[in-house]
């Protein structure tokens, strides 16, 4: 049921936009929930990496829903990815506040955190994902690769608050060939090469 729920939803965002309508007319209501539909929309605009059209669909499914904590956590990640963390860290907390175990909202706001240097509350976030990984793969929208963008957050993060040996085994989990050790000479430039390597390699791969 859940499942032709979310295809139904799915097929009136085609059939809106192939008709023409403005994002601002009504859906269908037989077609399920139009905050759905509306996610649907922003989601498929996200996808596109159209962020602003992205935005238009998501705010008007929690204007619909203000408790629809996956609204609030496209919100979050367009905003984000427009390169404003402030807006994003607000919105991630209001879908924490509906949905507290909501994987997008908790890797969002660790990655919102980490983008204004408030490096406790990243790896907060970051470390209660991480748990929720080692219990089984928790669906995530909105990021490629979650984990691994998550282990590096933490990596990075940790590192920022001296906690080296932490820093290092966020970063063996990306690489367990790794040869990093905190008493080394040099070892802050080391880690910042293996971080840098690690992440390109992972955004070469997305571009791939």
């Amino acid at each position: 049921m859940k499942d032709m729920r979310w295809a139904l939803t799915v097929m009136v965002v085609l059939m809106v936009s192939s008709c023409g309508k403005e994002l601002n007319n009504p859906f269908d209501p037989e077609a399920g929930s139009p905050g759905e539909a509306y996610f649907a929309y922003g989601l498929d605009r996200f996808n596109s990496g159209d962020f602003k059209g992205a935005l238009g669909g998501f705010q008007k499914s929690v204007e619909i829903d203000p408790t629809f904590a996956l609204g609030h956590a496209g919100i979050g990640w367009s905003n984000l990815l427009s390169g404003d963390p402030i807006i994003a860290i607000a919105e991630f907390s209001l879908a924490l506040q509906n949905q507290n175990d909501l994987p997008d909202a908790l890797l969002g706001l660790a990655a919102a955190a980490w983008a204004v240097g408030v490096y406790e509350w990243a790896v907060s976030n970051d470390e209660t994902l991480s748990s929720m990984f080692s219990e089984g793969k928790p669906k995530h929208m909105f990021a490629y690769k979650p984990l691994e963008r998550g282990y590096l957050i933490l990596a990075e993060s940790r590192f920022y608050l001296g906690r080296y040996s932490e820093a290092v085994s966020a970063l063996e989990n990306l690489d367990s060939d790794l040869k990093l050790d905190p008493s080394d000479d040099g070892f802050p430039e080391k880690f910042m090469e293996e971080l840098t390597r690690l992440r390109e390699g992972m955004e070469g791969e997305r571009g791939n």
